[in-house]
């Protein structure tokens, strides 16, 4: 089984019981609700504990810049690193998937790659509340649906969805196979 990495800003939401066999980060929340940077002891810890093979679902840089050494550390350590959407509340509903869709164990590092680009192509935010609109459709069908519908990146070893940002290196992913 692989472990999966993630820092505690995307998992906040997550019920802790419902966080299984995922290895987080600890990032305190500060009083006005701003999440700090992580600290780097902390990230090499985890990706320890986590041992070998962990994959590492991260937000792009750009989007939490204080999770940036998570990428990067896991890079150096050698890590299969999977880019969640940029917004915190699609990367959350990635991860929840990802956790309930395969009875506890993570789904493969395909699926997951496809998962993450799923918010881009189903996941439609309203105009009026920005509140995540999802496809009603189980965990289990999800996970499953992106393991087969995961295309190659023509430019990386990693791919996703079609039409949607490759989890490995966050170009577009065109589903022709190339």
């Amino acid at each position: 089984m692989t472990p999966l990495v993630v820092e505690e800003s995307v998992v906040s939401a997550i019920p802790a019981g419902g966080l299984g066999r995922i290895h987080v980060v600890p990032r305190d929340r500060r009083r006005d609700g701003s999440w700090p940077p992580v600290d780097a002891d902390a990230v090499v810890a985890t990706l320890d504990a986590a041992g070998c093979g962990a994959v590492v679902l991260v937000r792009p840089p750009a989007a939490d810049p204080g999770a940036a050494a998570l990428s990067a550390l896991a890079e150096v350590m050698e890590h299969e690193v999977i880019r969640l959407p940029p917004a915190a509340d699609a990367a959350a509903w990635v991860v929840a998937v990802a956790l309930a869709g395969h009875g506890g164990s993570p789904p493969t590092l395909r699926a997951l790659q496809a998962l993450a680009g799923a918010p881009d192509r189903l996941v439609m935010l309203s105009g009026e509340d920005d509140e995540l609109h999802i496809p009603a459709l189980r965990p289990a069908v999800l996970v499953r649906w992106a393991g087969y519908v995961w295309r190659p990146c023509g430019r990386c070893r990693g791919g996703g969805l079609p039409g949607a940002r490759c989890g490995r290196c966050g170009v577009r992913v065109d589903g022709d196979g190339t």
